[in-house]
């Protein structure tokens, strides 16, 4: 199987509470959007018993519509919301009696303890997709994951990654040259509505899985950071076979840098290549 890419940026939305992203999302998408969870929490203070019930199906909290007209709609689903509701409405977790209904979490009380006594109450994670996958006419995105202060498009097509690097080679057909750019173009009217400047783009799998660990758990100037400095080498014991040579080697390359300087190529330039950073400067407005 191929691998696929992964875009990362920062946004600057309003992730205070589900409705209000919804909201924000809303006005500056210019989408219909139906916000909710998967999942409800509630909790009985009198028997100090958490009852969370995973729904099958979607839980509708609100929407946001701007088009009346429009059949096109998008769901924002809060990922956190019974463990936010927990931890803002119980006050003592280790006595707390849970009553699970649903099968997700059958038979695993102890699991579900352990994941909010490490759950950090100002925690986001939420998915936003569309009932059409082609509203924002890009290509075949099929979740946008919005966390704290960071945005993550997992992206199947239109290259996956290696195909994605080819644009990189000395010899590559002008339509796929065209179809990149015009991607980009797309992706930066994308992250810049949400507030990103930059992004950077990795696959799924080789370096690229220990890096996409890390988006859920560092913020942007983190991850930057753990990017830059090829920590990924150093903090996995699977690559610790890697010289010091081929790491210093290894190549994060900024895209718009590459084009507007118009940098020498080779055939196998991008066997090299861990990340790509991309600030879509090289760009018409």
């Amino acid at each position: 199987m191929g691998w696929d890419i992964i875009s990362v940026g920062q946004h600057n939305l309003n992730t205070s509470s589900i409705k209000n992203l919804a909201k924000d999302l809303s006005e500056r998408l210019d989408v219909n959007i139906i916000y909710g969870s998967f999942e409800v929490a509630t909790y009985c203070k009198k028997t100090h018993t958490l009852i969370v019930d995973f729904k099958r199906g979607f839980v509708e909290f609100g929407r946001f519509i701007r088009n009346d007209d429009s059949d096109r709609i998008y769901h924002l689903v809060d990922d956190s919301h019974s463990h936010k509701e927990i931890l803002n409405g119980v006050k003592n977790l280790q006595t707390l009696n849970i009553d699970i209904k649903g099968d997700y979490y059958s038979g695993k009380t102890a699991i579900l303890k352990e994941i909010l006594d490490n759950f950090h109450r100002d925690y986001v994670k939420c998915e936003l997709y569309a009932t059409d996958t082609n509203i924002l006419n890009l290509y075949e995105i099929f979740s946008v994951d919005i966390l704290k202060d960071t945005v993550l498009v997992d992206i199947k097509e239109p290259f996956r990654w290696f195909g994605f690097l080819d644009i990189f080679k000395k010899e590559i057909e002008e339509h796929r040259k065209k179809y990149f750019f015009e991607y980009r173009k797309q992706l930066k009217r994308l992250y810049t509505s949400l507030g990103a400047n930059q992004i950077v783009f990795f696959a799924d799998q080789g370096i690229g899985e220990w890096i996409l660990d890390k988006v859920w758990e560092y913020n942007w100037n983190d991850l930057k950071e753990y990017i830059q400095s090829k920590t990924y080498y150093t903090n996995n014991q699977i690559y610790k076979e890697f010289t010091q040579k081929e790491i210093k080697e290894a190549i994060l390359l900024n895209v718009s840098d590459f084009f507007l300087n118009n940098c020498p190529l080779h055939s196998d330039y991008e066997d090299t290549i861990d990340v790509l950073f991309d600030d879509f400067k090289d760009l018409e407005n």
